[in-house]
């Protein structure tokens, strides 16, 4: 304490008696030395010190964890949701390749995914359920909004918490909370329908998926373990000896507040690997969405309109009529985020056959997501389809807001023998540049493909009734060298005819001239020819460019499938294409 007195009192001293200070005496350049010095010599030692502590203390607690007994594993919340996709079951047909085990005989596809519900009073679902409601406030944030949104949010540690309390608690303050331009109904829509985007999925959970066969007896029961992705999510496929008919899906994860797991089951859909399927797109092809038209209007489809509004007039019935006459599969396809797969579920079950829903996964970014769609990604989960199913014959319908014809012409392309036809039914808004010429320009199309696009194979049925060619025309007649005889009248008959003919040509009055025209003078720099191309402002008014770019993509697709017996039909009434393919089912199978 002594020589700290000292020091600080000599210190004062000094400063005392000297008027300008040691700091003020030191240059810039002098000072910025002083700076790097000590922080190489004092700060980066500190923070190199600390980052070891840290990644040795995150050592120990994972080599703890692994250690530990099963009390340390992480517990799941009580309201923890297992979200079962519609799956199927089918015959195993695809042969061995002699390295691995010989197939059993059925092969079942399990998709499902582990999610519990968010805290509504999170930052991140707070700013997301604020923003839904501005965007359907207001309507001047569309193509723009997207651009401000972060790809990824991250989640709040007290998402991490049980959820229910939030909910609960949320749900008492909702009422007074209401905006006064979209409406207490609609809000209570647009809640409803969000939550999925809510949802917290559960990555890294182990799975117990138990198949039980239809007669309980038997005692056949196989077990497979899978744990979720990043996402959440589960895909597992699972070979049996026999046919199951029911699935168990078991958390293998301890559960906060409840003493057993969670468990759920769900049926098994069996589907032939012989026939016919029909893999379907979703958005504007059974589903009124809107996704050529603005942004807003779109997201008051998905979010806001009613259920009913959606539904297309004439497919209802051109897919139930397959399904109950030709015993068609069906398979749903479409780029919509897997949220939203309860409501699809719903809706597609209530007015189309049943079948498997293959969704896109959420990448993060709600309005991109939903805003924006490629039909590149369908192209993976059909082609697994055509993979499972490698006898089967398929029906790929899609519309023309997508690029969906490009789609499923690549996929003809690497299932040639499997695909029977492509039908694209013309949306509003995406065929020509104006409105009143959609079914027009859809009948030019149907004729390209009529005129380029020729059947590979014969019909039987013409095989065995061909017409014997026609006989060879005969000869024209040989002129004849002699003159023929004519009478005295005859001849006297001709000699007038002439004699008037040379009377009329000469007695013909001529013409006066015309009068010589005066051309202005005019300069040759000053004069120059009209243009072609946009001199008068009329070029765009006489062409089409959606149509013109739609005979282009036609005629590529004709291109490639000129080897293929694949149909390809645009259609706006589903009355033609029920028809047209009912008729091609019955020329593929006929005997």
């Amino acid at each position: 304490m002594n020589g700290q007195d000292y020091d600080e009192s000599s210190s004062s001293a000094a400063a005392s008696t000297n008027p300008v200070s040691v700091d003020q005496r030191m240059g810039k350049k002098q000072r910025f030395m002083n700076l790097m010095r000590t922080t190489k010599d004092v700060y980066i030692p500190n923070l190199t010190s600390s980052i070891s502590q840290k990644t040795m203390d995150g050592i120990r607690s994972t080599t703890n964890s692994f250690e530990g007994s099963n009390d340390m594993l992480p517990q799941l919340p009580y309201n923890t949701m297992i979200s079962f996709y519609p799956t199927y079951t089918t015959t195993n047909l695809v042969d061995s390749d002699g390295v691995s085990a010989p197939r059993k005989d059925f092969e079942t596809t399990v998709r499902c995914a582990v999610s519990y519900p968010g805290n509504p009073t999170s930052r991140r679902n707070r700013w997301l359920v604020s923003l839904c409601k501005q965007y359907l406030r207001t309507g001047t944030v569309e193509a723009d909004i997207a651009a401000v949104v972060p790809a990824r949010l991250e989640d709040d540690a007290e998402d991490l918490m049980d959820s229910q309390s939030s909910i609960d608690s949320s749900s008492s303050s909702k009422s007074g909370n209401t905006s006064p331009h979209t409406g207490t109904q609609e809000e209570d829509v647009l809640n409803e329908r969000i939550q999925g985007f809510l949802a917290r999925k559960v990555p890294n959970t182990p799975i117990v998926v138990d198949l039980l066969p239809k007669d309980s007896l038997r005692g056949d029961t196989a077990s497979f373990f899978g744990t979720t992705d990043y996402y959440g999510n589960l895909l597992l496929k699972a070979e049996t000896d026999f046919l199951p008919s029911k699935i168990n899906i078991t958390l293998d994860t301890p559960v906060a507040g409840r003493p057993d797991s969670i468990s759920q089951s769900f049926p098994v859909n069996y589907v032939s690997p012989y026939g016919v399927g029909l893999i379907s797109d979703i958005d504007d092809t059974i589903k009124h969405t809107g996704v050529t038209g603005d942004k807003r209007s779109m997201f008051r489809n998905v979010f806001i309109h009613d259920v009913k509004s959606w539904v297309i007039d004439g497919v209802p019935l051109w897919y139930k009529t397959l399904h109950d006459v030709a015993d068609v599969d069906f398979f749903y396809v479409s780029n919509s985020p897997t949220q939203t797969f309860p409501i699809l579920k719903s809706y597609i079950y209530t007015n189309y056959p049943p079948g498997p829903i293959f969704l896109k996964q959420y990448s993060g970014n709600f309005f991109s997501t939903i805003m924006t769609s490629s039909a590149n990604r369908k192209i993976e989960p059909i082609m697994n389809i055509l993979r499972d199913f490698p006898k089967k014959k398929f029906i790929l319908v899609g519309d023309s807001g997508e690029h969906d014809l490009e789609a499923y012409t690549t996929t003809a392309l690497q299932f040639p023998n499997q695909i029977l036809a492509i039908y694209i039914r013309c949306c509003s808004n995406s065929m020509s540049d104006s409105p009143l010429h959609e079914q027009e320009v859809m009948r030019e199309v149907n004729n390209i493909i009529e005129l380029h696009q020729e059947p590979i194979q014969t019909p039987k049925s013409s095989l065995h009734t061909r017409r014997r060619p026609p006989p060879p025309p005969p000869p024209p007649p040989v002129p004849s060298s002699r003159k023929p005889s004519l009478t005295k009248e005859q001849t006297e008959s001709i000699r007038l005819s002439r004699h008037n003919e040379v009377e009329n040509t000469t007695n013909k009055a001529i013409p006066p001239p015309l009068p010589k025209r005066t051309l202005p003078n005019v300069e040759a720099d000053d004069y120059c020819l009209p243009s072609s191309q946009n001199d008068y402002g009329m070029y765009g008014a006489f062409m089409d460019r959606k149509a013109d770019e739609w005979k282009r993509r036609v005629m590529d697709s004709i291109q490639k499938l000129s080897n293929q017996d694949t149909t390809l039909m645009f259609f706006s009434d589903p009355a033609i294409s029920l028809e047209d393919s009912i008729r091609r089912i019955r020329e593929k199978y006929a005997s």
